[in-house]
């Protein structure tokens, strides 16, 4: 049958999985034990699995759950996001796209664990996050705020070379949604000035990283209590850059995030995405992101889909 066909997937995939057949069995269990994830289908004996998600949520079960159903539409996919799914997959489902959406969601699962270390580790102290109007950053930034929340001061280095809209999405996102500390810097006419008349790509990246700098010191004075700088680092930066997986990104290129960290910026290094690559960023990403009015997650500035219908400038 359906569930020992997963179970099954499960277990050869290297996880393991524990199968219930009804709801009233699967909130005892979720009550009594840990688990990284529960997949839910809609449908199920005497309680549907949107009613089990209302169960464990008010009893206290915080566990990622991934809904499933034969039957899905929208407003059953915004009913089950609202209530804290974080994925919603219609049947049939291929065994790839199922294993795929469970490391996914273990991912997220491990994130939200790495925040809690975060918040051990920042303790009362503020944390200061560089946003460029990238994915990168943007999703550093997102995570760091629902982590330690107020005690995040974003950075908003507006360079005037950012797609059209996309300088009122960051502001939109961070002090509307979030509504993060968003010190907002419009400093295009000096980028523009100190580009003017350089044409060589590897000497563009070198000026927009020390001009960013620059602007960046100066914003950053402003701000009080504040012990440590995130990064949106990734994975493929800690490997181009030459450092060690477990030692500081000291010597990342000069175009990534904010050039490095220069010996009078005399902060702490925190970059919660440095053993992440792209794809896994932007998943991230659509979870960490706001919802849409419709209730589903909506792109973080930066992402593919947030840049839909832009254009360049």
């Amino acid at each position: 049958n359906t569930l020992a066909s997963l179970s099954r997937a499960f277990r050869l995939a290297g996880h393991e999985a524990t199968v219930c057949d009804n709801a009233a069995r699967a909130l005892e269990l979720a009550k009594g034990r840990s688990f990284d994830l529960i997949l839910s289908d809609v449908v199920m004996p005497a309680r549907d699995g949107l009613a089990l998600l209302e169960d464990l949520r008010a009893n206290g079960v915080t566990t990622p759950v991934v809904m499933m159903s034969g039957q899905a539409h929208i407003e059953m996919a915004v009913r089950a996001t609202r209530l804290g799914a974080i994925d919603f997959l219609e049947k049939p489902i291929s065994t790839d796209k199922l294993l795929l959406t469970v490391d996914n969601a273990l991912k997220l699962k491990r994130l939200e664990n790495e925040n809690r270390d975060l918040r051990r580790r920042i303790g009362p102290s503020r944390v200061i996050c560089g946003l460029s109007g990238g994915v990168d950053s943007s999703v550093a930034a997102a995570l760091l705020l629902r982590a330690v929340g107020s005690q995040v001061a974003c950075i908003f280095v507006d360079n005037g070379l950012l797609r059209q809209g996309e300088s009122d999405a960051v502001r939109r996102t961070f002090r509307d949604h979030f509504h993060a500390d968003l010190h907002h810097v419009d400093a295009g006419e000096r980028f523009l000035k100190a580009l003017a008349g350089v044409t060589d790509p590897q000497e563009k990246r070198r000026i927009i990283g020390h001009v960013f700098i620059d602007v960046f010191r100066d914003e950053a004075k402003h701000i009080d209590n504040a012990h440590f700088l995130a990064q949106g680092t990734l994975y493929p930066d800690v490997i181009e850059s030459g450092a060690a997986a477990d030692g500081p990104a000291a010597t990342i290129k000069t175009h990534h995030n904010v050039g490095g960290l220069p010996d009078d910026l005399r902060f702490s290094l925190i970059e919660p995405l440095r053993y992440l690559f792209k794809d896994e960023v932007r998943l991230v990403g659509r979870g960490a992101g706001p919802a849409r009015r419709d209730g589903l997650p909506a792109a973080l500035p930066g992402s593919p889909a947030s840049r839909s219908g832009s254009s360049a400038r």
